[in-house]
């Protein structure tokens, strides 16, 4: 359990971020095998997200401390150390990882995609991949309209409204982990948590 966690300190798991990507499903793929019941999965799939949603604050509050930071080292050095603090948080992660055990099952030879899931999983990978093009799309473009919209904002200021944002996905997590739903409800709500990511950008 807390391997687990401390393996997504460098990052939320599952957001666009390199070979973290290969990681996320991974982890969610031992935390199903590892807990065989279903309240359990639950608990511990939001406690990981909660974990790295929190922990990705800092990089808002290093964002926030560039300008401090920039006194001792100048502009291009300061980004410099604050790029190895968070190569050195991402390695141990990384070594973290190593350490995860996987329980031991008794091997049954399936199918890939066996024909039971094969609709509810096409309907998830449809899903994903939609979501995964926007984030794709979203991700640069925020940037790049931070930079027209307010040409003057400081990266302190910017730091502050990420750090915002990772605060709410970290307590969303958590509080969804500990919501007693049906699957159905659960899933609605989730829909429309999505649906309004992407409308919310329509008047920015």
């Amino acid at each position: 359990g807390p391997l687990i966690y401390l393996s997504v300190i460098g990052g939320i798991g599952g957001g666009p971020g390199g070979l973290r990507g290969a990681f996320s499903p991974g982890t969610t793929a031992i935390v199903a095998k590892n807990y065989g019941d279903q309240a359990s999965r639950i608990q511990k799939l939001g406690m990981i997200t909660s974990v790295g949603a929190f922990f990705s604050t800092f990089g808002g509050v290093l964002v926030i401390m560039r300008q401090y930071v920039e006194f001792l080292y100048g502009s291009t050095g300061s980004y410099r150390f604050l790029f190895g603090i968070s190569a050195v948080l991402v390695f141990i992660s990384l070594v973290s990882l190593l350490f995860v055990t996987e329980r031991k099952t008794q091997n049954v030879k399936k199918k890939l995609i066996t024909k039971a899931s094969r609709k509810h999983l096409g309907k998830v990978v449809i899903a994903n991949a939609a979501n995964g093009a926007g984030i794709g799309l979203s991700m640069p473009i925020l940037s790049l309209w931070f930079k027209v919209m307010y040409p003057y904002a400081t990266s302190t200021e910017i730091g502050i409204v990420f750090t915002a944002s990772y605060l709410s996905t970290a307590l969303g997590s958590f509080l969804a982990s500990r919501m007693k739903m049906e699957g159905r409800k659960a899933g609605k709500i989730g829909a429309y948590g999505r649906m309004f990511q992407g409308l919310f950008m329509i008047p920015m």
